[in-house]
């Protein structure tokens, strides 16, 4: 039996978890999985922790900017913590 790797964003997981989470919830669960804290993601996201803090507890939206740094930092899409248009 041939098993092919189904890319995560591509799972049903993936796309039910993003539906139904918030931009805040997705950096929490990302820097979860990376086990970093949120001084660790500010650096390198060259903000202060408090914005961190804030745009996870929504009190600060994600920018497409920051949408666009977060994925890059993640390895996963900027739509992941953005909700882009659909006519980019």
């Amino acid at each position: 039996m041939s098993e092919e790797l189904v890319p995560f964003e591509e799972t049903a997981l993936h796309k039910n978890t993003c539906q139904k989470s918030t931009p805040g919830e997705m950096i929490v669960a990302a820097r979860g999985l990376c086990n970093w804290t949120q001084a660790q993601l500010a650096e390198k996201l060259n903000v202060a922790v408090q914005n961190v803090s804030e745009m996870e507890r929504g009190k600060r939206p994600v920018s497409k900017k920051m949408a666009v740094k977060l994925g890059e930092i993640f390895g996963c899409a900027p739509s992941t913590f953005f909700a882009f248009p659909k006519n980019l």
